[in-house]
């Protein structure tokens, strides 16, 4: 091969090296769907005021990434004391990992398993959870956001009412 083939073959390669380094980031790991958010929520009827954000993410693959972090009983509306019957919660957190992102216009059903619950982890952990979120915009005219969670086999089912926050959907 000659020194002028070579070097047309080294300018082609470092070419087409530096443009997958430049247009890799602009289209690889794009998310095809996702949800983002964090609200304030009660249960029907309000019984404790709980906390969640969720981070999710899903490729064109079908690789779903992120978690969900939850706070439950951050304020108990009845004020019960800690007893041996009711335990002191007071800093619950759980930790969900996803395994599942689906987005039907502005509803998505996220789904994953307890990974962390530093309160009652031999009741949780392991446990899958659902969620299905209903994004019904931000403006001030817009309803609340709709948050379901679904605990079964470990807890049961409940729309959750949303007291403040915000989840959008993609």
């Amino acid at each position: 091969m000659s020194a002028r083939m070579s070097g047309v073959i080294r300018v082609v390669s470092a070419t087409v090296g530096a443009l997958l380094l430049l247009l890799t980031p602009a289209t690889a790991g794009q998310p095809l769907h996702e949800v983002r958010g964090h609200a304030v929520y009660t249960l029907d009827p309000p019984a404790a005021i709980d906390q969640i954000t969720i981070n999710a993410a899903v490729d064109e693959k079908g690789v779903v990434k992120g978690s969900v972090s939850v706070w439950p009983l951050v304020y108990l509306l009845d004020l019960l004391p800690p007893t041996p019957v009711v335990p002191d919660l007071a800093g619950w957190t759980q930790v969900i990992r996803l395994t599942k992102l689906e987005v039907t216009g502005n509803v998505a059903s996220v789904g994953g398993f307890v990974i962390f619950d530093n309160r009652l982890p031999e009741l949780f952990v392991g446990c899958p959870v659902d969620y299905i979120v209903t994004d019904n915009g931000s403006g001030a005219s817009d309803a609340p956001d709709v948050l379901q969670v679904d605990l079964l086999p470990c807890g049961g089912t409940a729309v959750r009412t949303i007291l403040g926050g915000n989840f959008t959907v993609r």
